[in-house]
């Protein structure tokens, strides 16, 4: 795991790495959800730049909505050893909040 400090840094430099784009696009694929289980960034920034044919962006309108969610549920099928094909079953679309 990448120390904080670390991926702060990059989430202040977009012009140097993927972070700050990337992360700007995650947040609003989500719109509010979550996860159903944490998966850390930087595998998410690992899978989306590994794609075949990918440059890595800099700028959140180089992100493409659909090669993101496909690094995400890559990432998190890898950490919790599933096997899921559908981004939408890693979503937490309801939670209960008293």
């Amino acid at each position: 795991m990448v120390p904080q400090s670390d991926i702060e840094g990059w989430l202040s430099e977009p012009d140097f790495t993927p972070y700050p784009s990337i992360s700007e696009m995650l947040l609003k694929l989500l719109d509010g959800k979550r996860l159903l289980q944490p998966v850390l960034l930087e595998n998410i920034v690992f899978s989306y730049e590994i794609i075949p044919g990918v440059q890595s962006p800099r700028r959140s309108s180089e992100v493409n909505i659909s090669l993101l969610k496909a690094a995400v549920l890559n990432s998190y099928c890898r950490r919790y050893g599933d096997n899921i094909n559908d981004f939408d079953k890693i979503i937490l679309h309801h939670s209960n909040t008293f």
